[in-house]
């Protein structure tokens, strides 16, 4: 399985990283930790995407720090988690990773997170990267909602 992950195919290495955290999830953290130093955008961004549900203290130490050093691919791969959290001032740097390596599915958990400026930008991907704006989503309000008092 670890082979798939160097596979060309989004779509292998998506089904590898499912495959890895079924099996073992502390390794696929693990793999992911290791690949967070320096791996291929899109295998970190995959990675992320694949484990970005998961409550460890370890994923949230990488996504903290991808946040810091402005990693876009960790950024856009875990935006559920940056969402979640709802982090004042984030919203930059989440537009960014939007921008720069976002799909139909990230645009539409911006257009119904709850943060208007994160909205206005999943409308304004739509306008820029499709033919339609979606009138669809679900509304499903996430900002904040795990938001860590400091």
């Amino acid at each position: 399985m670890i082979e798939a992950l160097k596979d060309t195919s989004p779509e292998v290495r998506r089904g590898a990283i499912s495959a890895i955290r079924c099996i073992n999830t502390n390794r696929a953290i693990d793999l992911f930790f290791e690949i967070s130093k320096g791996g291929v955008e899109e295998l970190k961004k995959e990675l992320a995407r694949g484990l970005g549900d998961l409550s460890d203290s370890r994923l949230t130490r990488i996504f903290l720090k991808a946040l810091k050093d402005e990693d876009l691919s960790i950024i856009a791969g875990g935006f559920e988690f940056f969402i979640l959290r709802g982090e004042p001032q984030t919203e930059d740097v989440l537009i960014r990773a939007l921008n720069k390596y976002g799909d139909e599915s990230m645009a539409n958990h911006f257009l119904g997170c709850g943060n208007e400026r994160l909205s206005k930008a999943g409308r304004n991907w739509y306008i820029n990267n499709t033919n339609y704006i979606n009138t669809s989503y679900y509304k499903n309000n996430d900002w904040g909602k795990r938001r860590t008092s400091k």
